[in-house]
């Protein structure tokens, strides 16, 4: 990134002082972790409590286990404190209902709930679990095994997300253990979870995260004791995936820790290579994995990865005997596994079992010490850490205040229409302030396509191709970029001879230097040297941009009202047309051409377009579909009119007009005719399969939270094709369940037999996290144009502080998790000290018609990199690119 304050020997100029006081007060120096030691408050003898021996954090509560006795009137073992996480409040004390039960040493925060583990409940350690309403200390239920035994240690590990609840039980079976899936809002039993291995132990560590579980096997596994972990899916109870690690030993007891968010999944192995501990973590959004991450070299047996957790791209890693037995905690940055900071406690106590048990919500850490003696032996303690500090985990491409490249004494103020080509090149339109902008060259276009980051067009540049005296005006609208290569924009121009004739154009950028490739008021040898009135709209691909355009009606043209519009094809790098179209000409499938559409698609080389056509000698025009490849017009075909029968409908059913085209072959239409209904009418039609993917009033049966329903096509909002033939639709949904909060959804579907569809992103859906938040609207959309990489940005419910954030995945990764880019509130740590996201601009496209991924510009490139632009503290605006593959 170019600094903040570009000025020769490091100074300062006054103006960019000046001007950054404008945009936003000058950045803070950054601040260290804010430590806070919370004790057990109301004890009455906190003597061998150990307070900490279990904790769960929220971005609203904290809450420790304690090994307090109590009379009431039998000896009740264990307690439960809920702290406000922000002052240390003390809002309720949990008991647990019966005797002899370890309660509280495993716990679980989710929303308003409360789940608390109590693995010795009953004379025999049949176990039990208990969840409970905090705002009114309600206990909504006792959750048992439904297969009870001696020494199940039913509650040994609790985890809890959005509606799921999850109860290892190591010891059902004979310690082939199990795990318990409950519905959180009435106690029901959902699933039983199992690997049914002798002596595994499953259950022995769980995590949730939205519709998914982790859970661990430690005692399972080819040897002794080297132990496994399994990723469920909630809704089905189904096993997804068994993992292992690359490295496998006896007694190293794998899946001893676990934690899962919507990216990574964390395993923590403290007993592995002769208890110095290790941390495997796999990346879920992008297949990679595992990464071991290894203990501190020549840290002894520290039992590094005593205990995890995650949250975003920050994990805490427990390090119990750590820093010769004071105990340590590590926060790093995911999947880099880079230190952030090392915790540890202020007391400066050896053996206290520091970092035993970790939580991380946002910027926000609990360590437990549940052996500390400051109040008494053993009485413990949790330590609080405010402000962390998390790298931003993207690459910043330029800030406002950077100096804008190429543009002397300017800096950049805020960015626009950003885009990528399909291998990730970036460019986007800037605006500039200072002393540079003189003689109104405050806007730019900026791309890293040739030389690096450089400035490739600016308000008031000459363009000597374009004629002497011949300027950029204002506008660099729109950007297309989807080749490599090239870079193709439009703009309006200024200066000698320049009216409203000839004012508009579109250029490349060809090796670092502006070119023409169309401008309002050419000459079209093509067209019978016609002139050009008027560029509509242009796609651009491969090097070649698809232009559909209207020629100035002259007679001494020829041009009329029946020939005056038609479609180029012109390569941006030589300029030379490479298919032309005309109205009044001969059109493939034996019609004319009529008026042509202000509409165009383009996915690779493959073009398709709709226009008016009618039968030779005359008639009544229809709407006609073709597409074929944009330079060689011999194979552009007909792919279906107005008033055709659809295959894939009932007899009698055909197209009453074509509303919009993506891909090669993707059409979305209106149809009429027997049984049609404006309940049925419209549907997307699949050329390259002949069928209709999805039709208005369609059914399609999908898992809703939990359980299963129907849920019927109200509406197509947007859709496009991606490789391999698939499809995605952005629809809303009507039927039984369906309300305004859980309506609209991405769906992807694929075609068999016939064409079976799966839930992507779904408003209502759990964003999972420390507080359960669930997606409130799918605002923006973006797709590359053939890979099948796709990004979301919704808005959240929960706190406004945090209530928006970036989705990204892959169409070919089925399971319906939903990784985040980015998340508003979050808190990270920069150049100049630390500064809290408030708000993500993500510029999707999807045009009028509902089509996406229809060529050129796009926010997402085919290699999966996604661009934004941040709005943070102060201010601040940043532009900047999620870097898939790097990761």
């Amino acid at each position: 990134m170019f600094s903040s304050f570009p000025a020769p020997g490091g100074k300062v100029p006054l103006w960019a002082i000046f001007l950054l006081t404008i945009l936003g007060d000058l950045p803070d120096l950054g601040a260290a972790p804010i430590e806070r030691r919370q004790p057990e408050h109301g004890a009455r003898d906190p003597a061998d409590n150990q307070f900490g021996q279990g904790i769960a954090l929220s971005s609203r509560y904290l809450a420790a286990g304690s090994k307090e006795e109590i009379e009431r009137p039998e000896t009740l073992f264990g307690n439960v404190k809920v702290f406000d996480a922000r002052t240390g409040r003390l809002i309720r004390t949990f008991y647990p209902s019966d005797p002899n039960g370890g309660f509280g040493s495993a716990i679980a925060l989710s929303g308003r709930r409360i789940l608390i583990g109590a693995s010795l409940t009953d004379l025999t350690a049949r176990g039990a679990a208990f969840l409970y309403d905090i705002p009114t200390g309600r206990q909504i239920a006792k959750l048992t095994s439904p297969n009870a035994a001696n020494f199940d240690r039913m509650g040994a590990a609790v985890a809890m997300d959005g509606n799921y609840a999850v109860v290892g039980c190591t010891g059902d079976a004979g310690l082939v253990g199990a795990a318990f899936v409950y519905d959180v809002r009435n106690g029901e039993l959902l699933h039983e979870l199992r690997a049914d291995i002798p002596g595994s132990h499953f259950g022995t560590s769980v995590a949730v995260c939205g519709r998914f579980a982790l859970i661990g096997a430690s005692d399972e596994e080819g040897g002794d004791d080297r132990g496994s972990v399994y990723l469920f899916d909630l809704e089905t109870g189904e096993e997804m995936e068994k993992l292992n690690p690359p490295d496998p030993a006896d007694f190293d007891y794998f899946g001893d820790q676990v934690a899962l968010s919507s990216r990574f999944l964390v395993v923590g192995v403290p007993r592995k290579d002769g208890s110095a501990g290790a941390v495997y973590v796999w990346d879920l959004r992008t297949g990679v994995g595992p990464i071991k991450f290894s203990a501190p070299p020549n840290s002894g047996a520290g039992r590094f990865g005593s205990s995890v957790a995650v949250s975003g791209s920050m994990a805490l890693i427990g390090y119990e005997w750590g820093d010769d037995y004071h105990g340590s905690a590590v926060l790093m940055e995911l999947p880099s596994g880079n230190v952030i900071d090392t915790l540890s406690a202020s007391s400066g106590a050896q053996f206290v079992n520091y970092g035993l048990h970790v939580a991380l919500c946002g910027d926000r850490a609990a360590v437990s010490a549940e052996r500390e003696d400051v109040e008494a032996n053993d009485s413990g303690g949790v330590y609080v850490y405010e402000n962390l500090g998390r790298p931003l985990p993207v690459m910043t491409i330029a800030a406002s205040g950077d100096a804008a490249p190429g543009v002397p004494d300017t800096i950049f103020r805020q960015f626009r229409r950003p885009a990528l080509s399909s291998t990730g090149e970036y460019s986007f339109e800037g605006f500039l302030v200072g002393p540079g902008t003189a003689g109104g060259g405050n806007r730019g276009l900026w791309s890293d396509y040739f030389t690096g980051f450089d400035v490739v067009a600016r308000t008031r540049e000459l363009v000597p191709a374009l004629g002497d005296g011949v300027f950029l005006g204002n506008a660099f609208q729109p950007i297309q970029n989807a080749s490599p290569d090239h870079l193709v924009f439009s703009a309006v121009l200024g200066g000698r001879g320049v009216n409203g004739s000839n004012r508009r154009a579109i250029l490349g950028d060809v090796a670092g230097s502006v070119m023409p490739v169309l401008r309002d008021g050419d000459t079209i040898p093509e067209f019978g040297g016609a002139q050009l009135q008027r560029w509509l709209n242009f796609k651009y691909d491969e090097v070649k941009a698809s232009v559909p355009v209207r020629l100035r009606r002259r007679v001494a043209d020829g041009v009329t009202v029946a020939n005056d519009s038609g479609l180029l094809t012109i390569n941006s790098g030589d300029q030379v047309v490479n298919s032309a179209f005309r109205e009044g000409d001969a059109a493939p499938g034996g019609n004319d051409f009529r008026q042509f559409l202000p509409r165009v698609a383009r996915s690779g080389d493959d073009l398709i377009f709709t226009t008016y056509t009618t039968p030779p000698g005359g008639g009544r025009p229809s709407l006609e579909a073709f597409s074929g490849l944009s330079g060689n017009a011999s194979t552009v075909q007909s792919l279906i009119r107005q008033g055709d029968e659809v295959p894939g409908l009932d007899p009698g059913q055909t197209i009453r007009t074509i509303a919009g085209e993506a891909g090669s072959g993707l059409i979305r239409a209106f149809v009429r005719g027997p049984g049609i209904t404006g309940r049925n009418n419209e549907i997307l039609w699949h050329e390259p399969t002949d069928s209709v993917v999805l039709q208005k009033g369609q059914s399609i049966l999908a898992n809703d939270g939990i359980g299963r329903a129907e849920l019927v096509v109200q509406r197509i909002l947007g859709f496009w094709e991606v490789e391999a033939g698939g499809v995605v639709a952005l629809v809303r949904f009507r039927g039984p369940g369906v309300n305004p909060g859980n309506d609209v959804a991405l769906i992807f579907g694929y075609r068999g037999a016939e064409w079976n569809f799966r839930l992507m992103v779904r408003e209502g859906d759990l964003i999972c996290g420390c507080e359960s938040t669930r997606i409130r609207a799918i605002q923006r959309v973006g797709a590359d144009n053939a890979g099948g990489n796709y990004a979301v940005q919704v808005s959240l419910t929960g706190s406004p502080r945090e209530n928006q954030a970036l989705l990204s995945k892959h169409v070919g990764i089925k399971e319906r998790y939903l990784p985040v880019v980015l998340r508003k509130g979050i808190r990270f740590e920069l150049e100049a000290g630390p500064s809290t996201l408030r708000s993500i601009l993500f510029e999707a496209i999807r045009e009028r018609t509902g089509a996406m991924a229809t060529g050129g510009a796009s926010v997402v490139a085919e290699e999966g990199s996604v661009i934004a632009t941040l709005r943070l503290d102060r201010g601040e605006r940043r532009l900047v690119l999620d870097q898939l593959l790097s990761m």
